[in-house]
């Protein structure tokens, strides 16, 4: 309840991983605390991911729609369904399962982006109320796919998994997911940011198509620091900019940078010198800060 109450200043919609607690008790004792606490103004995601679709909850498909049903019973109104377990169902239909009333279901490819459809189309009184892809992006292409499908689609939820991922994770709410997922605590999946930095350091959910993005370009570029510098200096001087870094496997040291074959260059203004202290005092050696004009990401999958 710690972490709920943690996760309740940063904001309203909150997912409760039942799978992630360590014994059945250990679910029963939080469904019973969640059942008196105020949860006026919340929604409540309730997950209870088995071991086959990602997550670690040892049984098969009966013991996850027992504790979703149990969630349901404590007043979480939305629950993450798993399309396995509905594979699992022969001859039954999501709606016809006790669990909480609206259904998100999701899809997760822990190794590769699949191929994707232009858009997702679910009938308004189907099985689901909104669709979940999560995929790994070995690729800046991935992550480039992974939101076309939020910009193209309605009540779906694109989530680009991995470090190569994260510049897309945290736009994706910008591109039209209607989600984003960022853990209080321990990270549930690869390349998720703390809830903390997706809120004050990063920003994602204040990012609009007018904020200005920043990059740094590398590999590796997991230990960069120049976020946590450049974006509250940033925000200080009242410009809309977020900063994040950008991992790819091939680069060119030249103002034409290449990653990945796409030309992003068109789309980009050099700041500051190789070895210099930037405005902020971030160091930039080797790798150049890039301001993105029309905004990271998605302004290459429209280029």
């Amino acid at each position: 309840m710690r972490q709920l109450r943690t996760a309740r200043l940063y904001t309203r919609t909150i997912e409760l991983r039942l799978d992630w607690l360590r014994s059945d008790r250990e679910r029963s004792k939080l469904l019973a605390a969640l059942s008196r606490y105020a949860r006026k103004g919340l929604t409540l995601v309730a997950t209870c991911r088995r071991i086959l679709g990602g997550g670690k909850l040892a049984g098969g498909a009966e013991a996850e729609l027992y504790w979703l049903g149990q969630a349901r019973e404590a007043g979480c109104q939305w629950c993450d369904l798993e399309i396995e377990t509905l594979r699992e169902l022969p001859g039954q239909t999501a709606r016809s399962l006790p669990v909480p009333a609206k259904i998100l279901l999701s899809i997760h490819d822990f190794e590769r982006t699949p191929p994707l459809p232009r858009r997702l189309v679910h009938a308004r009184r189907g099985e689901a109320d909104a669709i979940k892809i999560a995929a790994r992006a070995l690729t800046i292409s991935d992550s480039l796919r992974l939101l076309r499908l939020a910009q193209h689609s309605n009540d779906a939820v694109s989530v680009p998994m991995g470090e190569i991922g994260l510049p897309a994770r945290l736009l994706a709410l910008r591109e039209g997911s209607a989600l984003a997922y960022a853990p209080v605590a321990q990270a549930t999946a690869p390349g998720q940011v703390s809830l903390h930095d997706f809120k004050r350091l990063y920003r994602a959910d204040a990012i609009t198509g007018k904020t200005k993005i920043y990059g740094v370009i590398g590999n590796p570029v997991g230990h960069s620091r120049c976020g946590v510098s450049s974006v509250p200096g940033a925000k200080s001087e009242r410009i809309s900019a977020g900063d994040t870094g950008i991992r790819t496997s091939r680069i060119q040291r030249h103002d034409s940078a290449q990653a990945n074959n796409y030309e992003v260059s068109r789309r980009m203004r050099t700041h500051g010198r190789e070895n210099r202290r930037g405005k902020y005092g971030c160091r930039r050696q080797r790798w150049r800060i890039a301001r993105l004009e029309y905004g990271l990401c998605g302004s290459v999958a429209r280029a």
